[in-house]
């Protein structure tokens, strides 16, 4: 199974480790190290997500639930928006995946990592995702300008998080408030621009 990049060093370390211990002091003093090792296997898994070509589609960046849709105002665009707010597996994957293909406008956010996106179509939405006070570990892999496709990896984020899809008003939700979604699952559809 793919691993997140974010865990490649951690894990190579741990494998260093492990080899090391056992070999220079004794291969049971390095038991523990070998279980922190495969638990950050477990971690930083990446299970690939076919994802089909799906236009004016919006998917879902993580697996988990449903848990609010909502009205609120967006935190990089300020303007109200149709909030889906999504409820992260606790025990992951981790990744978070694009929602839709187009740029990436900008990032913010201070407790939170807010990504502005902007559709081919001309469509703009914010995918936010909350830090957590106590497991601080979010990194997103994009800069501002880069070009991402629809179900790309787009960043990690772990531990139970809860990612905020803020949506043009007049978007179509296709899933109900505790519907358990996949990465790359349609959420919602955009309405077809004119012209």
């Amino acid at each position: 199974m793919p691993l997140a990049r974010e865990g490649h060093w951690p894990l190579a370390a741990l494998l260093a480790l492990g080899l090391a211990v056992g070999l220079f002091i004794a291969w049971p003093l390095s038991l523990p190290v070998w279980i922190v090792l495969v638990l950050g296997l477990f971690v930083f898994r990446q299970p690939p997500r076919a994802v089909e070509a799906a236009p004016l589609h919006l998917l879902s960046p993580i697996d988990g639930r449903v848990r609010a849709i909502d009205t609120a105002q967006d935190p990089l665009l300020d303007r109200p928006a149709r909030r889906i707010s999504l409820h992260q597996n606790l025990f992951g994957p981790y990744v978070v995946y694009a929602p839709t293909e187009g740029r990436l406008q900008r990032l913010g956010g201070t407790w939170t990592v807010a990504l502005l996106l902007r559709t081919d179509e001309g469509d703009e939405l914010t995918l936010e995702v909350t830090r957590s006070r106590a497991l601080r570990y979010l990194h997103c892999q994009m800069s501002a300008g880069e070009r991402m496709r629809q179900g790309g990896v787009c960043g990690f984020a772990g531990f139970g998080r809860i990612v905020h899809l803020y949506l043009p008003a007049d978007v179509r939700v296709e899933v109900a408030v505790g519907a358990k979604v996949r990465a790359g699952q349609p959420l919602a559809k955009l309405a077809p621009r004119a012209g």
